[in-house]
């Protein structure tokens, strides 16, 4: 299983400020947790997990 390493992100900072730090903005959200998380996770990281992990998860 491969994991992705993700921040909880403050939400006084604009995403597109993070964006231009490097990083990835995102929300986590299911049934068992309640409204959702917003998370930031670095721009290498996520790129490098979009390339190795192609297949979805079933």
């Amino acid at each position: 299983m491969t994991t992705l390493k993700a921040e909880k992100r403050d939400m006084s900072t604009k995403a597109k400020k993070l964006r231009r730090e490097g990083y990835v903005t995102g929300n986590v959200f299911g049934r068992e947790i309640e409204g959702s998380i917003p998370v930031k996770m670095g721009k290498r990281d996520v790129e490098r997990f979009m390339k190795t992990c192609t297949k979805a998860a079933r």
